[in-house]
């Protein structure tokens, strides 16, 4: 049996509580998707947006659309000009939506060997998308962007820009944007055996 302590002497301190341990720690917390420089790097610094809208600027000077703006000094700057707003605002769209679904913007590279596997993979991530918290998911914010956008261009083409126009400029800017990931999975291979050389 344990004597009971003297009279003055001091006692034991009570141990102290073991706080629970917080669930919202920062270790268990999704990190912020830096969605600004996502667009920066998309847009501004990326090769592919402007070889985009310089293309389909290009493509439009060659083939004389919209047919009005020949008539008028500085058609090639116009046109180069619309291209490049529409690639903007597409852009804009895009991480819009992509923000609202929690989606990634821009192309990944694929991991894989083998030619084909990496052709087919930037051919099937034109249209599939990974999501921020991992998995794919259809990607629709690039969908929504491309038609929404050649809509909205009706604002600055001429009266002949009719709905015919705008399904088929955004159905060929999916094309383009098939085009510019096979361009995007090889070009640094392409680069580097040019260096070798």
């Amino acid at each position: 049996m344990c004597a009971a302590p003297a009279f003055g002497q001091p006692q034991p301190a009570p141990a102290a509580a073991v706080p629970a341990p917080d669930s919202s720690t920062p270790a268990d917390r999704t990190p912020e998707y830096d969605r600004f420089h996502e667009f920066i790097r998309n847009t501004i610094k990326s090769p592919m947006f402007h070889i985009e809208a310089i293309g389909a600027g290009a493509i439009d000077q060659a083939n004389h659309f919209p047919k009005e703006w020949d008539e008028t000094s500085g058609a090639v700057p116009r046109r180069m000009a619309a291209r490049f707003g529409q690639s903007f605002a597409s852009s804009i769209v895009e991480a819009s939506l992509a923000e609202a679904f929690n989606y990634r913007v821009g192309y990944e590279r694929c991991s894989c060997t083998g030619g084909l596997r990496r052709l087919g993979h930037a051919v099937v991530h034109t249209f599939v998308v990974s999501r921020v918290r991992g998995g794919d998911a259809l990607n629709t914010p690039f969908l929504v962007s491309r038609y929404s956008t050649a809509a909205l261009a009706k604002a600055w083409y001429p009266e002949s820009y009719k709905m015919g126009d705008v399904v088929s400029q955004a159905t060929f800017s999916l094309g383009s944007a098939v085009g510019l990931n096979i361009l995007d999975e090889f070009g640094p291979d392409m680069l580097h055996v040019l260096h070798l050389h």
